[in-house]
């Protein structure tokens, strides 16, 4: 975990950087390129199942990101979890961001996480015509407003990058929690500290992120 923790020292360099845990106890670090934040170079086929995934959302001159997870975060978990490449009754991804914040993810119902994310990713795969015509239609009339709403439309998108500031934190946390029950996901959320040694569950009611009162341990 040492090497998690020490994630949010690394929030101000001009690439992404990332830890993964493997199944046989292995540790890889990776970093993505440079004035990108959204590349990573994590394995895609690792040799042993993954057991954790932490990275960092990092900001400075070049680069803007997300104080929550980003879509993109989500949808590598969906990806590695359909290829048999996650460990899904341990996996946990860890999140660090320039903004101050700091998540935990798991994944509660990984058949949820996977229908959402299907959709999305139907022409890379080898399905018929059929099972194409059908994808592209749950995702036109189903997902994409959806998708839309939270994070695709450049000029209303409910979750913004550098949306800086404990105010809007506390905002862009409460439009994530509900980009998840919205999209029935099948991801659980834990609120930490900066060393990733407290975790507090989060769930949403309404307009409102509710926090555990008992603290978790991962």
């Amino acid at each position: 975990m040492n090497k998690v923790r020490d994630l949010k020292n690394k929030d101000t360099l001009t690439y992404e950087t990332s830890v993964a845990i493997f199944d046989d106890n292995s540790i890889g670090e990776y970093q993505g390129v440079a004035n990108n934040s959204t590349v990573q170079t994590l394995p895609t086929s690792p040799s042993s199942d993954y057991i954790s995934m932490a990275h960092v959302h990092n900001e400075n001159a070049t680069i803007k990101s997300y104080s929550v997870p980003s879509l993109g975060d989500l949808q590598w978990i969906a990806r590695r979890y359909k290829d048999g490449y996650l460990n899904t009754s341990e996996f946990t991804a860890f999140l660090a961001t320039a903004d101050g914040t700091y998540f935990a993810l798991t994944i509660n119902n990984p058949t949820k996480l996977w229908k959402f994310f299907r959709y999305m990713d139907a022409g890379n795969f080898n399905i018929t015509i059929q099972e194409r015509i059908e994808a592209s239609k749950k995702l036109k009339e189903v997902y994409k407003p959806i998708l839309k709403k939270y994070y695709y439309d450049e000029q209303s998108a409910l979750i913004q990058e550098n949306a800086q500031g404990a105010t809007n934190n506390e905002q862009q946390l409460r439009y994530f929690m509900q980009f998840l029950k919205e999209a029935d996901i099948g991801i659980t959320v834990f609120e930490s500290n900066e060393n990733f040694s407290t975790f507090t569950k989060l769930s949403i009611k309404g307009f409102d992120v509710k926090r555990s009162t008992t603290p978790c341990t991962l």
